[in-house]
């Protein structure tokens, strides 16, 4: 039992899980003073017992707590948390939010420590992007990846960092985080809000390495983009293309025709969370020129529910799956039609 929940990590054998809690909007979550409650910050558990979890340690975190983290495990065995974190502010009467807290907006670079003292967090450094923001953007980083660049052989960073858009940083010396480069071309897009970016688990072509990163839009003329860069540089990154949903919808309420959470396999397909427009699959493995593949509305009943449908928060691979979390009616297993994940005209998953 915790404080309501925003990412979890498992580490990769299993035998811990990373439970962040946070108030996105303070105030709205809970029914009494939010500042009376726990601290939010960083349940680790040991579930090596899946039967019998318990709380190992606890990593407080201000103010409100962090919204997601990245795991990572070096094969020394080091293991390695990128921590995002950042304050919302709100409006105290619509509870809208209005800006980012730029005083508690950072990634904290942890080694997560296992020993007779137990599992725990231990920060090594912290990453932040310093400059002010221009009027009506803002900065802050919501979601960070991990990885050593297969070609330079450096540890990187790579953050979405909202209106600062995609930021790589050597992390090679966890203390002495290094920022190598600042990505903001997203046109024909003209927004950044940079949600999550990943890259791809193999080179394409056996020589260039793919970093893919996607906004998250509440409300635009447009309804965003995926966009593919060439990082084989990892210094110099070079806009390969970009992918948009079919169509001229637009971000207006009440619907969110926007990219949330995405994933990326080993061939280069990408499926994407968009939130109202459901699930999308892309083949991306040329990445100048990313295909649609398939598309998915879940469509179950919900008995009582009477609010906005689908409303798909995000999708990821999984054994030759796609498994999609719709928030108004559950949890989603899809199998793609034979030949969908080759080279094929658009079709549904189903």
């Amino acid at each position: 039992h915790g404080e309501g929940g925003a990412d979890i990590e498992i580490t990769s054998d299993g035998k811990i899980a990373l439970l962040m809690t946070q108030r996105t909007n303070p105030g709205q979550q809970t029914i009494d003073n939010p500042l009376a409650r726990a601290p939010r910050g960083i349940d680790v558990v040991d579930v090596s017992d899946p039967a019998h979890p318990k709380l190992a340690s606890f990593f407080p975190l201000p103010i409100n707590g962090p919204h997601t983290a990245h795991y990572h495990r070096e094969p020394d065995g080091r293991e390695i948390v990128a921590i995002d974190t950042y304050d919302l502010v709100t409006d105290p009467t619509s509870g809208a939010i209005v800006a980012a807290n730029p005083g508690t907006q950072r990634v904290y670079l942890t080694e997560l420590l296992r020993d007779t003292a137990g599992a725990r967090l231990q920060v090594r450094g912290v990453y932040e992007v310093k400059d002010l923001p221009p009027q009506g953007k803002e900065y802050f980083p919501h979601d960070s990846f991990i990885e050593r660049h297969p070609l330079t052989g450096k540890l990187l960073l790579y953050v979405a960092y909202w209106d600062a858009g995609v930021r790589i940083v050597d992390i090679t010396d966890l203390t002495q985080p290094v920022e190598i480069a600042a990505y903001q071309d997203f046109a024909p897009s003209k927004l950044a809000a940079m949600h999550d970016v990943k890259t791809f688990p193999f080179l394409v072509n056996g020589t260039m390495h793919v970093t893919a990163a996607a906004p998250e839009i509440v409300t635009a003329p447009e309804h965003g983009q995926i966009t593919f860069l060439d990082t084989t540089d990892p210094a110099h990154p070079k806009k390969l293309g970009y992918w948009s949903m079919p169509g001229e919808a637009v971000v207006d309420a009440p619907f969110l025709f926007s990219p949330h959470v995405f994933d990326v396999d080993t061939r280069g397909n990408v499926v994407i969370g968009h939130y109202h427009a459901g699930v999308w699959l892309l083949d991306a493995s040329d990445p100048t020129n990313a295909t649609t593949l398939g598309y998915y509305f879940p469509h179950e009943e919900r008995p009582g529910y009477h609010g906005t449908q689908p409303n798909v928060w995000g999708a990821r691979f999984f054994h030759g799956l796609v498994v999609a979390t719709d928030g108004p009616t559950g949890l989603y297993f899809l199998r793609p039609d034979a030949g969908l994940l080759g080279s094929a005209p658009v079709g549904n998953v189903s």
